[in-house]
């Protein structure tokens, strides 16, 4: 189910309405994700893990490869160490590189900060996703024991608070799951959450309303990226653009 979205009063009516008509789902927390509603070479961005969205048909190995540099070269800079690799690899999705984790957060404010964010000169359309799981969604990566490489399905993951940007972003991940001929299902076509989705069209000429909206809110870049590169270009946004 696709709707637009042209405000920040809008998005709440919403969430309560969803929360009133699903009522068994509600046991749990409802996740969210903003995201360009096409890719920067016009393609319809699909609710994919960073990994599987390169050309490279090898990504599998080159997954653990890049891991593994992670792990090696890290740790000098981190001011916690992971206990195991669904530590690793949330670690290394914060900070930029591709793995098989799909960014959510708690907060619909921070979602829809992130989706007006991936508006660009290319990119000129964003939109908000609205999952609604079960229990049974959370409960699946009991079953995996510190090891992400070995499941055999799409899952919530719920990562430790590790670094600062977890804790500030809610951050909450989907995990997925990559078959032995390397395929992934879009999380929007898989048809255990096809009907626990709902997405929301951004109206971008409010972009900057909205975005001046969630700053009053305390939802801006220096919130979300609690470092001096974050507040930075929060102020380069303030008072230069």
């Amino acid at each position: 189910m696709n709707k637009k979205l042209d405000s920040i009063s809008q998005l709440l009516e919403e969430i309560n309405y969803l929360i009133d008509q699903n009522t068994d789902h509600f046991k749990c927390d409802l996740l969210f994700r903003g995201q360009p509603s096409i890719t920067s070479i016009s393609k319809k961005c699909r609710l994919l893990p960073k990994l599987v969205r390169y050309d490279n048909k090898d990504f599998l190995n080159l997954e653990k490869l890049v891991l593994t540099e992670f792990k090696r070269l890290a740790p000098p800079l981190l001011p916690i160490h992971p206990i195991d690799d669904f530590d690793w690899l949330a670690l290394a999705q914060h900070f930029g590189l591709p793995t098989r984790l799909l960014d959510w957060t708690y907060n619909p404010l921070a979602a829809l900060w992130f989706s007006l964010s991936s508006i660009n000169h290319i990119i000129n359309s964003s939109e908000i996703w609205i999952f609604y799981p079960k229990l049974i969604d959370y409960q699946k990566q009991q079953n995996y024991k510190g090891n992400p490489f070995n499941i055999k399905e799409t899952m919530i993951y719920r990562p430790r608070n590790v670094i600062s940007r977890v804790v500030n972003q809610t951050s909450i991940f989907t995990i997925h799951y990559i078959s032995d001929n390397l395929l992934t299902i879009p999380l929007d076509e898989d048809q255990q959450f096809i009907s626990k989705l709902t997405k929301f069209e951004i109206n971008i000429k409010n972009r900057e309303a909205l975005l001046e909206e969630l700053n009053r809110l305390n939802v801006n870049e220096s919130t979300i990226f609690p470092d001096l590169e974050g507040l930075c270009n929060h102020l380069r946004w303030r008072y230069f653009e």
